[in-house]
């Protein structure tokens, strides 16, 4: 049987057009006819996750017929000059599903990419070949890198997922205890951290004297701290830089993400406001804890008052394919009040604008400018003597950021500088009915500005080096008053012998100079590697306090003509090994810090409305060395990590500012010195979007002074204590546990929610956080020694998360 000719042609054209539907879609770009003149074109484009809006930096980009291939930068996006064709763009990024798509390019175009997460089923082995090694394989030693979402399932004190208190469980740093604000970092001092949200910095990051930390965990992506090896493209600070990145909202869909908890809620909202054009992202948390100081029994906790709140505002606008601009605002304000005797508020405002622009496959700039300002406040709220003292920083920051990655190298240059207006202190009697008088002394000014250099390469595939050069140049600035001292004497009030006055933006005093940064690695053997580095880092800002633990009036200073700036000389070994396809990763590192010009305080100071504050103060130097052992395990039904660092930090002081050295001119411990810290960490899943989660955290108890004798005269004791710092409080442990539910029980429900439940301190353990000496009743002359611990109890905690 013949088919008719009409019915032949209309069945070939049926094959025709199933035949192509079945084919990969073509993406073409300019036309055959219209070739762009040169033979070669441009394809850009930004790679994401689809599902969260999160960029994808590090994503590799490939054509493998011309073996041509990139990286994408840290906003995820990425560029190749490529000749005019046919070909297949092939995408890859660690723990997501590959893409492809086959392009037909003629002119300049732009492709973006969305990769999902890959989905693993339950087994002891999630992943198999496709978990990084990046600790093994980079240069650089002493860098740990946590997402938020690895630590959401971690127990939480009263429901807040921490970033700060996430720290503390790495190798390497620890703190004081409870309700201490800041860190401390292989024997550095909480000042000698850098912290910078999306680049700007902040000079106070915690909630509540220490117990919430400023970023709120919708809003952050990742966090990175630096704490070895320093590129030259970061400084300022002694010891650590911590990096912490803010999500851009998404670009195509409205997204709403929130929680509710026992003291705090937050709410975060996203969305386009003009479609693949202009995204925002604000979030907000607030806290109302009053009622839970309502339940304690003692009368003064009862009348206290504790709570913050803050917000995040984010808006990126992509101003075309090669560049984009992001204008983000922070803004924070705390408030704490013990009954009637004394209180602190402080708060913070910053605002940043960055700027990024593509200029070629392997070459981009980033420029950004920030403006922030921090105001502290104590106060006495009533009696005859109230009164109200406030200080602060306003500060602003410039940065311009170059990438060039020609070949093996990757390469960082650019310039930075920071202006530091620190705010007068300020007294005023908080009512009518105080005696307090007004008092007013002016704080110092500086301005500083670092070029750099930086250049990570291969030299062979077992040998890299990541190289830099930073050279800081600073200047105190007036308005000021120089005061000269008689030099055959301590600095005293009585010792001034001629004063100099200086103009507003007249120099006082320079600094600078060169900070080499080095870093290497070498492999020897199959997922295996040795790393050294060596770091110089120059402070010219510091943290002055006479307390253990800081206070939100301590004084920031910057460097001036007798405070010179911090000098820091950081040395670094370690061995880094990965198991079982990087399932395990383990490295064993080992120290060494040098420091000069270190700030300590002489017996009995008067910090606060001091207008000659170096009559105070005296210089030292510092040291500090130890080990650090970290056993991670990386996929599997059970997670989590063990780490263990011993660590000695050490001050001498031998200043001329003193009748006598303190401590004979030894060494003596820092009030952080912390030899053992151990911790535990471990998540077990128990399905698909549900957690168990333990932590165990141990460290020797921290340096005191102590009471060794009395004696009496004219029947009055006067106690006689020990050389600084020669005992020690009792050792710290704490035991946290948490639940994480899925309250989800479709595979893709429209509202994803969970319930989080975590008892923090499980063991009730009165740590004790400082001791100190009283006496005990009027009769008897000899103090004795008692405890104080911040948290006593078991803290249980309940929130409830939701997104859509």
């Amino acid at each position: 049987m013949k088919l008719p000719g009409v019915s032949i042609t209309i069945l070939l054209l049926f094959c025709s057009l199933c035949a192509s539907a079945q084919e990969e879609e073509v993406i073409k770009f300019g036309r055959f006819f219209a070739k762009k003149a040169g033979g070669n074109a441009v394809l850009k484009g930004q790679i994401t996750n689809p599902s969260t809006g999160d960029v994808m930096a590090g994503a590799e980009v490939f054509i493998e017929e011309i073996d041509v291939g990139t990286t994408s930068n840290e906003n995820g996006n990425y560029a190749l000059i490529i000749p005019i064709g046919e070909y297949t763009v092939q995408v890859r990024f660690i723990g997501h599903e590959p893409a492809s798509q086959k392009i037909e390019i003629y002119d300049d175009g732009v492709l973006d990419f969305g990769l999902n997460a890959q989905s693993y089923s339950l087994r002891e082995v999630v992943v198999e070949a496709t978990i990084d090694d990046k600790n093994v394989r980079t240069a650089s030693a002493g860098i740990a890198e946590l997402k938020v979402k690895e630590i959401r399932a971690l127990p939480t004190f009263l429901g807040e997922v921490d970033v700060v208190k996430s720290l503390l469980l790495l190798p390497g740093v620890s703190t004081i205890g409870e309700g201490a604000a800041g860190f401390n970092v292989r024997g550095g001092r909480i000042d000698q951290n850098l912290v910078q949200l999306n680049g700007a910095s902040l000079f106070n990051t915690s909630h509540v004297l220490g117990f919430f930390s400023a970023f709120n965990p919708d809003i952050v992506d990742k966090f990175t701290l630096y704490k070895g090896s320093v590129p030259a493209q970061y400084g300022g600070r002694a010891s650590s830089y911590l990096d912490v990145f803010a999500k851009s909202g998404d670009f195509e869909r409205f997204k709403l993400k929130g929680g509710v908890g026992l003291i705090s809620s937050r709410l975060t909202a996203e969305g386009p406001i003009v479609q693949d054009k202009t995204s925002f992202l604000v979030g907000a948390r607030a806290s109302y804890s009053d009622w839970l100081l309502g339940l304690v029994q003692q009368p003064e906790i009862r009348q206290s008052a504790a709570s913050f709140y803050d917000a995040n505002a984010i808006i990126t606008h992509r101003i075309n394919n090669n560049h984009q601009l992001t204008l983000s605002y922070y803004g924070s304000s705390d408030l704490f009040r013990y009954a009637q005797e004394f209180g602190y508020r402080y708060s913070t405002q910053l605002a940043s604008l960055k700027w990024n622009g593509i200029f070629g496959s392997n070459f981009s700039t980033t420029g950004f400018l920030a403006i922030g300002d921090y105001k502290s406040n104590s106060f006495l709220p009533e009696g005859p003597e109230s009164f109200d003292l406030d200080n602060g920083i306003r500060y602003y920051q410039y940065k311009q950021d170059f990438f060039y990655a020609p070949g093996k190298h990757t390469i960082h240059f650019g310039l930075e500088a920071n202006i530091h207006q620190m705010k007068p202190d300020v007294l005023t009697p908080r009512n009518l009915n105080s005696v307090v008088l007004p008092e007013t002394v002016e704080k110092d000014r500086s301005r500083d500005v670092a070029f750099y250099f930086n250049d990570e390469f291969r030299i062979s595939d077992k040998f890299s080096i990541n190289l830099g050069l930073r050279y800081s140049f600073f200047q105190q600035t007036g308005p000021d008053r120089l005061f000269t001292y008689n030099q055959e004497q301590p600095r005293a009030d009585f010792t001034i012998i001629d004063t100099t006055t200086f103009n507003r933006g007249q120099t006082v005093k320079s600094y600078g100079g060169f900070e080499p940064r080095l870093s290497m690695r070498y492999e020897v053997g199959e997922n295996a590697s040795v790393k050294m580095s060596y770091n110089r880092i120059r402070q010219y800002i510091h943290l002055v306090t006479n307390t253990t633990a800081p206070t939100p009036v301590d004084i920031w200073q910057v460097s001036n003509t007798y405070i010179p700036p911090q000098i820091a000389d950081n040395f670094s070994i370690g061995y880094f090994k990965n198991f079982n396809r990087n399932v395990w990763e383990t490295s064993l590192e080992f120290y060494y810090k040098d420091l000069e010009n270190l700030i300590d305080f002489a017996d009995f100071p008067t910090l606060l409305l001091n207008e000659n504050i170096e009559t105070d103060l005296v210089l030292g130097q510092g040291r500090a060395y130890g080990g650090e052992l970290y056993i991670r395990r990386k996929a599997g039904r059970w997670t989590g990590w063990l780490s263990y660092t011993y660590s000695r930090s050490e001050i001498r002081i031998e200043s001329e500012n003193l009748d006598r050295p303190i401590n004979n001119g030894d060494w003596y411990p820092t009030n952080y010195d912390s030899p053992h810290n151990f911790t535990f960490v471990t998540k077990r899943q128990l399905g698909k979007k549900s957690f168990f989660s333990l932590n165990f955290t141990y460290r020797t108890g921290r340096p005191i002074s102590g009471l060794i004798s009395n004696y009496e005269q004219n029947n009055s004791p006067i106690p006689h204590f020990s050389e600084r710092n020669q005992y020690r409080i009792p050792d710290y442990y704490r035991l946290d546990i948490s639940f994480l539910f899925s309250l989800n029980k479709k595979a893709n429900p429209k509202v994803e929610s969970n319930l989080s439940l975590s008892i923090y301190n499980l063991l009730s353990r009165r740590n004790a956080f400082s001791v100190f000496y009283r006496r005990p009743d009027e009769r008897i002359l000899i103090p004795v020694a008692y405890q104080l611990a911040v948290l006593g109890s078991a803290f249980p905690s309940i929130t409830y998360n939701f997104s859509f």
